[in-house]
């Protein structure tokens, strides 16, 4: 083997060293869209919450230094109005049009809310037996939802397996390039 072919062995393997960061950086940032995806597609399996809810309290986040492989999703936001849920009826049941009140937070049941009544579209409760003092009604927030086990789950099956796949698939990509 000579020096010449030596050397051009040498820079072949490092420009696939090179190659496989960027692909893993490539094919991270796809899995973890994707996974924000299916983050809020499988909060909305457990819970009786809008899309748009959800989705706002996602975001995803990489480290852009180079050889980094660092990446994570966040979930923020405080606890929820129970109006962002399944509530029945809407409207408002104060002075003559009085109905109970049902509250779903949870995909696939509505409890009664004992002392509660609907008033400008927010589901309020009265303390005790007297009008005031009153108070809203809150549920779960989003990042407590995304921390159910059945939610983290389907998450990270699906993300080591979108990460798997693209990453096959960048690094085939990039190699082909030239």
């Amino acid at each position: 083997m000579s020096s010449n072919s030596f050397a051009k062995a040498q820079r072949t393997l490092k420009r696939a060293s090179s190659l496989v960061q960027r692909a893993s950086f490539a094919a991270m940032g796809r899995a973890m869209s994707h996974a924000k995806t299916v983050l809020g597609k499988e909060i909305r399996t457990e819970y009786a919450i809008k899309a748009r809810r959800a989705r706002s309290a996602i975001t995803a986040k990489r480290v852009k230094a180079s050889g980094s492989t660092q990446a994570e999703i966040l979930v923020r936001g405080g606890n929820l109005l129970a109006s962002e849920f399944s509530l029945r009826p809407k409207t408002d049941t104060t002075g003559g049009r009085r109905k109970a009140v049902r509250l779903g937070i949870r995909k696939g049941g509505v409890q009664r809310v004992d002392k509660g009544f609907v008033s400008r579209g927010v589901l309020l409760r009265r303390k005790g037996s007297k009008s005031y003092p009153i108070e809203p009604v809150f549920g779960p927030a989003v990042p407590g939802m995304a921390a159910n086990e059945h939610v983290v789950d389907a998450v990270q099956s699906d993300f080591k397996e979108t990460y798997e796949r693209r990453l096959e698939h960048e690094i085939s990509r990039l190699m082909n390039k030239g």
